[in-house]
């Protein structure tokens, strides 16, 4: 997650941009089980670094 974080012209306020990749977790996720925790998991090593993680994706994610 670390590698992806971009800083915006706003101070404070990073961005991960979504990719190709993103785009068919959708699908590969709707069956794996635990992909609750999938999000949480992959925000554990920025956590500290952020009061607050604004999330914008399709709802199956």
């Amino acid at each position: 997650m670390r590698d992806a974080v971009m800083p915006t012209a706003v101070p404070g306020m990073d961005l991960v941009p979504s990719s190709a990749d993103l785009a068919g977790a959708a699908v590969e996720l709707v069956e794996r089980e635990g992909r609750e925790g999938l999000m949480k998991a992959a925000l554990a090593p920025v956590a500290a670094e952020y009061p607050y993680v604004f999330i914008d994706c399709p709802p199956s994610l």
